[in-house]
């Protein structure tokens, strides 16, 4: 996504017929230095600011507890419980 315009991308695939359906990037929190922290932490926020400039989806298995689905089994059960033809993980 560097040097790109994630609205311009969402844009092209819209007219296209086509969307995002996931994506993967992001950082670690790994550093105990507050100023490398903080790089890390803004650095996911612009991630998640570009995943919503693509309308991009959650990933219920990168989510973890901050998701109203957390586990495959509950995406499943949604799933089923939707009941579309269109449906699928």
């Amino acid at each position: 996504m560097q040097r790109r315009n994630p609205g311009s991308i969402s844009r092209m695939l819209e007219q296209e017929g086509l969307g995002v359906v996931s994506l993967v990037r992001g950082g670690f929190f790994a550093s105990v230095g507050q100023m490398k922290r903080k790089e890390a932490i803004d650095e996911n926020l612009r991630a998640m600011e570009e995943a919503a400039a693509l309308r991009a989806p959650l990933h219920p298995m990168y989510a973890d507890t901050r998701s109203a689905i957390s586990s495959l089994k509950q995406a499943n059960d949604l799933v089923e419980l939707i009941g579309s033809d269109h449906r699928s993980i």
